[in-house]
C-alpha cells in the first residue's frame, strides 16, 4: 500500500509513523506542503491512504483524492462537523460530533470512564515485592500528604497491602491514580509501561532506565514521586505527554498497525 503523510510541526509522531509503515512492508512518504504542491505529492506517491491534519482538507487535496482513504487528526485551525467519504479522525481527544474516530496508540482508553472511587490513589503499586527497593518504596507509604496503596497477587510485608486484583480491576486502578510506582526490574516488561500510559497514568521507575521518569537514588526517586503527586494536573500532563511522544517514536509499528485497523473498522 502507498501512504502519504503530511509532516507535523516537529516530525516526532509522523516520522515514526512513516517508519512503522515501512517496517510493515508499505511504501510511506512524508510530505511538507510548503515545499511541494498537493498535486505533485499525490502524483508522485499515488497514495491509497493519506494521513494529515483536518486543515489539510483543502480544495486541492479533494481534487486529487481519488479513491485514497483519509486519516486525519484534529488540529487547532480546522474543526469539522462532517467528513468526506472514506475519511475518519485519528485522535486522542473526545469527539462529540458522531464522526468515525480511532484513538491514537497509548491513549486508547478513556480514563474518566474507568476511574473508580474505591480504587482511587495518588500512587499505586501493582507488581510483586522486591526487597532491594525498600529504600525507594517504603517511605512513600509513610507520607501523609498522599495515598499510596499496593495490589499484588502475592502480599507485600507492609500494612498498606490491599490484596490482589483481576485484570479489569488492575486497569481501573491505573486509571484511578496519578502515578504507577514501578521498579526498574518490573519496567523491563515494556508492556506494563504501555498499560500505564494507555489510561493516562505516569510510570515512575525506581532505578536506572532510559525513561525520563526513572531515578537511580532513593532520595531522587522519593522527591520525584512526591513532587509529581502533589503538582498540578497541567504539570503532570506535561510529564505524561513527554512519555507518550517518546513511546510513539520507539514503537512506530504499533501506531501504523492502529491506523490499518482503523481503515478496516471505519
Amino acid at each position: 500500500m502507498n501512504i502519504l503523510i503530511e509532516n507535523d510541526d516537529n516530525g516526532v509522531g509522523t516520522g515514526a509513523l512513516a517508519r512503522g509503515f515501512v517496517q510493515l512492508g508499505h511504501d510511506a512518504a512524508l510530505w511538507v506542503p510548503s515545499k511541494m504542491p498537493t498535486h505533485e505529492a499525490f502524483a508522485r506517491q499515488k497514495p491509497d491512504l493519506f494521513i494529515g491534519p483536518t486543515s489539510a482538507l483543502t480544495a486541492a487535496l479533494m481534487r486529487n483524492q481519488g479513491k485514497c482513504r483519509l486519516a486525519l487528526w484534529q488540529d487547532d485551525t480546522t474543526f469539522l462537523d462532517k467528513l468526506p467519504p472514506g475519511a475518519f479522525l485519528f485522535t486522542t481527544d473526545d469527539n462529540d460530533q458522531g464522526l468515525p474516530v480511532i484513538p491514537w496508540p497509548f491513549l486508547a482508553l478513556d480514563k474518566e470512564k474507568l476511574y473508580t472511587d474505591d480504587l482511587a490513589t495518588d500512587v499505586v503499586f501493582l507488581d510483586e515485592y522486591r526487597a532491594g527497593y525498600d529504600p525507594f518504596f517504603v517511605p512513600l507509604f509513610e507520607n501523609e500528604n498522599f495515598v499510596a496503596r499496593v495490589y499484588s497477587d502475592k502480599p507485600w510485608p507492609v500494612p498498606y497491602y490491599a490484596g490482589s486484583l483481576t485484570t479489569e480491576e488492575r486497569v481501573r486502578a491505573l486509571a484511578s491514580t496519578y502515578i504507577h510506582a514501578m521498579s526498574a526490574d518490573d519496567a523491563k516488561d515494556i508492556r506494563k509501561v504501555y498499560e500505564t500510559l494507555r489510561v493516562g497514568a505516569i510510570p515512575a521507575i525506581a532505578g536506572d532506565t532510559s525513561l525520563p521518569t526513572s531515578r537511580n537514588s532513593p532520595e531522587a526517586y522519593l522527591k520525584f514521586v512526591k513532587d509529581t503527586a502533589l503538582s498540578s494536573n497541567a504539570e503532570r500532563q506535561e510529564i505524561f505527554y513527554e512519555l507518550v511522544d517518546l513511546f510513539i517514536q520507539r514503537t512506530p509499528v504499533d501506531s501504523a498497525e492502529a491506523l490499518l485497523r482503523a481503515m478496516v473498522t471505519c
